[in-house]
């Protein structure tokens, strides 16, 4: 009987989590068994790792081969690349001890490639204390960038002392996407900027593919480092998390993402996708005047097939049906939301390599203005506090108080006009920056 084990990431619970795999290779009836999983689900990987290892030369041996899941870890397809390591360390043709510091995630085709679906961005940020490893592997189209391998012959080649694509350590696991804001229209950055600078809600809408979770994940990028604690939290979770998953269980003081995110950025990706009832308890949170409240940055399509609004076109929804399903999200919970970015023009992933440390420093300085001035950000002032705290011309306190709508759309568009005097700076509101903050709520 052969042993062997490589640590990997998954679902466990709420929560991503750091997950081992543990392998048993056996001379019984051959055959292999994911235990927990339906027996289609593992007929099906035993045939996809079969043609894998053929695509590098290996035969897939003939031997009974179990596999468990550590933890309450439920199998994913990102697994392929980990199971396919421990059953290689298992015959022999990697050594235990090169895998014994790796967690590796990557779904491998027929042909022996590796992707990550939409599986990868999720379960990628978790909690590097919870990392005992050195290196990580991930495919190509996986995230975060970096330590990436295209296929299982690059992953073997490595491992068998060759040059890695991008080797990263783990305590970056925790990171978002390293691009800054600079390959998106200045609009978008504008916006993007206002959000850090004053920590107001942002709502992102576009078509698929225009870069709305690269902006989201960026943002945590544009914040000032914690005095104490360094780098700020990220948290992204799976649009099937449950509500005490997101906003944590009162009676009982486990936390939940939200709680998780406290001083960082709490990223919703496909806001439109989850149910309403899953999305309708943030809005107390977004009410509260907790001085580690989030960052909190949503985004979803504009239409359920995501194709509305692209320059290529190709949306087959019907009016209704677009109606429909932005009228998912509530009035109320919209009316949270101090900025909405509509993002209509593709990124340009070649700008991305441009630094950002003058939009750091923008942000971080907007932030030290608002500190020194009323000892928190502009995002937790409600009522009329923005106008007795900052200096305001009179036509631009008129120009805000006529603002459409109830008196928290008021207190809305006076504490993102104040975060734009932050940001120049200036020492008044003028109305030119009340005008922008009625252009960026929507």
């Amino acid at each position: 009987m052969k042993i062997s084990n490589v640590l990997t990431v998954g679902e466990s619970g709420f929560s991503a989590e750091v997950l081992r795999v543990d392998c048993v290779q056996t001379t019984q009836l051959p055959g292999i068994r994911l235990m927990g999983a339906p027996a289609q689900q593992s007929a099906e990987a035993r045939e996809r790792l079969a043609a894998a290892f053929h695509s590098v030369g290996i035969r897939f041996p003939s031997r009974k081969i179990v596999l468990a899941l550590s933890g309450r870890g439920k199998w994913m397809p990102i697994h392929d690349l980990p199971v396919a390591l421990a059953i290689l360390a298992g015959m022999g043709v990697v050594p235990p001890s090169s895998i014994a510091e790796l967690v590796a995630a990557g779904r491998l085709s027929l042909s022996g490639s590796l992707d990550g679906g939409s599986e990868i961005p999720h379960v990628s940020h978790t909690n590097p204390l919870a990392v005992p490893s050195d290196f990580l592997l991930f495919p190509q189209e996986g995230t975060p960038p970096g330590g990436v391998f295209p296929s299982l012959r690059k992953v073997l080649d490595w491992l068998k002392g060759g040059d890695s694509p991008g080797e990263f350590r783990a305590r970056e696991l925790a990171k978002p996407m390293e691009e800054n804001i600079s390959g998106f229209p200045p609009l978008v950055q504008r916006g993007a900027l206002l959000a850090a600078s004053g920590g107001h809600p942002l709502l992102l809408l576009g078509p698929h593919g225009y870069g709305k979770t690269t902006l989201g994940r960026s943002l945590a990028n544009l914040l000032p480092p914690m005095e104490r604690a360094g780098e700020r939290p990220f948290r992204s979770p799976h649009f099937r998390i449950s509500v005490a998953g997101l906003v944590g269980r009162e009676e009982t003081g486990a936390p939940g993402e939200w709680q998780k995110a406290r001083y960082g950025v709490l990223f919703l990706d496909e806001l439109l996708e989850r149910p309403r009832e899953k999305i309708e308890p943030l809005r107390s949170l977004l009410e509260a005047q907790d001085p580690g409240r989030p960052l909190f940055v949503a985004a979803a399509n504009l239409c359920p097939c995501g194709r509305w609004g692209a320059t290529h076109g190709g949306c087959r929804c019907t009016p209704s049906q677009r109606g429909g399903y932005l009228g998912r999200l509530s009035g109320a919970m919209e009316d949270r939301f101090d900025l909405k970015l509509h993002l209509g023009e593709s990124a340009n992933p070649r700008r991305f390599r441009e630094r950002g440390e003058g939009f750091r420093h923008l942000v971080a300085q907007s932030r030290k203005r608002a500190r020194e001035r009323q000892g928190k950000c502009n995002a937790l002032l409600v009522g009329d506090e923005p106008f007795r705290i900052g200096g305001w011309e009179r036509g631009a306190r008129k120009l805000a108080e006529s603002t459409p709508g109830s008196l928290r759309a008021v207190a809305s568009v006076a504490r993102v006009a104040l975060t734009l005097a932050d940001m120049e700076p200036s020492p008044t509101v003028k109305e030119r920056h009340v005008l922008e903050a009625l252009f960026f709520r929507g």
